[in-house]
């Protein structure tokens, strides 16, 4: 079967399901205006597919007539619109109502563009169906526009476009009309405007209210763009799909009346409408902002570690705004992991710590202190430089260390396990492990008993024992 034809004029529907026609009879010259017949079709969330184009043998067109109406005979009374003349060739399609499908049925005449209809389907009654084209006629082009042959198709996307068209006119474009700004007025209404709870409930009859309520909920971190934008309420309430590549009409009032493309992310769910939000995250970013480091400058990593903000960008095939963490860009050497080895150094060698001549004396050090040669762990002059793209860290050693004289206990206490003895020292002592009795007097060693002392690196102010 050969593909359907280009619907006329308004209507760009995309696909086609076959059993779901409704064909508008005109019975007994109850005829139907354009206009009226668009109305009904999308009454029944369909799309108006006019009936047009081709040009083959009058012997296939008598064929397909004959057989519709044979197979029909309801429809014996029907004046059948049988095609459309619409090029210079004079070119028809009628109707295959044995399938109902489109098949082109080509007719080259010399009968002026225009409605062809054919009445006196039958000749007799009871006997075998004939058509006399003799009797079919023209119209004129003025005459047509109101009687033109049409048919509702409702597809994925005559069911799409409706319902861009019911969520626009009685939605969206209120709560922007309205300058709604709370969650409680977008869902619950206000004076002249329902609400999208009562609206998704009894207009639009859909079975997810709720969830689509706490997607309306969630954008309020992003001015409502999602209660913004018909298409992408159509697709979470489960009648479009990005899939389908449907072309819809624009309900917008300056907007053109031809199918255009969808895009869920607009004020009219259209590729023309205006876009709400941001097409992807870089355009959501103001100056030194990112979301990684790709979007910094040489030797800069994004931070997001303090973020309190985000940044948002509309997916094209929901219409839901994703988000993501919008940090600032800084230097490489303000990676954590560089700050808490700098921090590392300031606490085990702090600046009042360290001193530059270590003869013994007390000289840069406090009182009670002498500067002695510095441990060889010990480093000061923390420097970074990311300018070559990389952070390359470097220290300087230290001279001397300032040591307290007065090497006393200051305090003890019991370990968590209670196995141990951990006694503050006035002093940094030298790394050891030995018997307790090479480090206390004799009385003190008879209450130790046999117990280790010993004192590590990384707590030289420690003694355990």
């Amino acid at each position: 079967t050969p593909p359907p034809p280009t619907p006329i004029g308004r209507v760009d529907p995309v696909r086609y399901d076959a059993n779901l026609y409704s064909f508008f009879g005109l019975k007994e010259g109850n005829q139907k205006t354009y206009q009226q017949a668009e109305t009904d079709c999308r009454a029944k969330r369909a799309a108006l597919v006019t009936v047009q184009d081709g040009d083959e043998h009058q012997e296939s067109l008598q064929t397909l007539v004959e057989d519709y109406f044979e197979t029909n005979p309801d429809w014996d009374s029907l004046k059948f619109w049988v095609g459309y003349k619409t090029d210079s060739d004079g070119s028809l399609v009628a109707v295959d109502g044995k399938n109902s499908s489109y098949v082109e049925a080509r007719m080259k005449n010399v009968m002026p563009n225009g409605c062809v209809f054919g009445d006196n389907m039958r000749s007799a009654v009871g006997q075998p169906l004939t058509v006399d084209f003799d009797t079919f006629a023209t119209t004129t082009e003025e005459g047509c526009d109101s009687m033109r042959p049409y048919m509702c198709e409702k597809s994925d996307c005559s069911i799409c476009d409706t319902c861009v068209e019911r969520v626009y006119n009685q939605f969206t474009s209120r709560v922007i009309d309205l300058e709604l700004s709370s969650v409680s007025q977008i869902l619950d209404g206000v004076t002249g405007f329902l609400g999208w709870k009562v609206l998704c409930k009894e207009v639009f009859e859909a079975s997810n209210c709720k969830d689509v309520s706490i997607l309306i909920a969630a954008s309020t971190r992003n001015n409502f763009n999602f209660a913004k934008r018909p298409a992408a309420i159509c697709a979470a309430i489960g009648e479009c799909n990005a899939g389908d590549a449907c072309n819809i009409i624009s309900q917008s009032e300056d907007a053109s009346y031809n199918p255009r493309p969808m895009d869920f992310c607009t004020e009219d769910g259209t590729v023309d409408g205006t876009f709400l939000g941001s097409r992807n995250f870089a355009a959501d970013l103001g100056d030194n902002e990112c979301i990684s480091d790709n979007d910094c400058n040489t030797g800069e990593f994004c931070k997001t570690s303090n973020a309190t903000k985000s940044a948002f960008a509309c997916d094209s095939i929901t219409g839901i705004d994703e988000s993501r963490p919008k940090g600032t860009c800084a230097s490489l050497c303000e990676q954590p992991a560089i700050k808490a080895a700098e921090q590392q150094v300031l606490d085990l060698f702090p600046e009042g710590t360290i001193c530059s001549n270590p003869d013994e004396t007390q000289g840069e050090c406090e009182e009670g202190y002498v500067c002695l040669e510095a441990l060889p762990a010990c480093r000061t002059n923390f420097k970074c430089d990311a300018s070559s793209g990389m952070a390359n860290v470097t220290f300087d050693t230290c001279s001397g260390m300032c040591f307290n004289i007065r090497k006393e206990l200051l305090s003890a206490t019991f370990s968590n396990d209670g196995g141990s003895i951990l006694a503050n020292l006035t002093t940094k002592a030298r790394v050891f492990d030995a018997p307790c009795s090479r480090v206390f007097d004799a009385e003190t060693n008879n209450i130790l008993g046999l117990a280790n002392c010993h004192v590590s690196p990384e707590a030289r102010d420690t003694l355990v024992i």
